[in-house]
């Protein structure tokens, strides 16, 4: 059954790739502010991998004979003692994805509180140099004397 061992494959390299988006959310919670934007790219990419990968598995998953069965696993809806023998790899590999499912779910909320605070504490940032002396007269200095003379004129 070759679309059993093709799903296979896009099973493992799916696992591969939730793993490398678990990774990278994991750094994004200790990375210093300036490597955040890095992960999140990074992030993106995995999630368009993940996207094509999907679209690929959609292909076999429609040419596999028995694939009431097949789906029923892919969904997490038989038992490993209910499958015939050569659906138990794939069990197992659809195991190990909802178990990195399980703890993005935990991570991912905590990455997004970790964003929500760096935007703030630039944002705070942008305020206060905002509020300072050297803003102000670079306030005053644009209004006042770079613009070509004044309301009076060139005078």
């Amino acid at each position: 059954m070759s679309q059993i061992s093709e799903i296979l494959k896009v099973l493992q390299e799916k696992r591969q790739i939730l793993l490398q988006f678990e990774q990278a959310t994991e750094e994004m919670l200790q990375c210093p502010m300036e490597e955040l934007g890095d992960f999140v790219k990074e992030r993106q990419k995995l999630v368009d991998r993940l996207k094509k990968l999907e679209e690929r598995a959609e292909l076999f998953w429609k040419e596999t004979p028995g694939r009431e069965c097949l789906t029923d696993v892919l969904q997490g809806e038989r038992e490993a003692s209910a499958l015939p023998e050569e659906l138990l790899e794939i069990y197992g590999e659809e195991l190990q994805i909802r178990a990195i499912f399980s703890r993005l779910r935990e991570c991912e909320p905590q990455a997004a509180l970790r964003m929500r605070v760096e935007q703030k504490r630039v944002l705070e940032k942008i305020k206060s140099v905002n509020k300072g002396n050297s803003a102000k007269a670079a306030r005053f200095f644009a209004n006042a004397g770079g613009g070509g003379g004044t309301k009076f004129g060139n005078a």
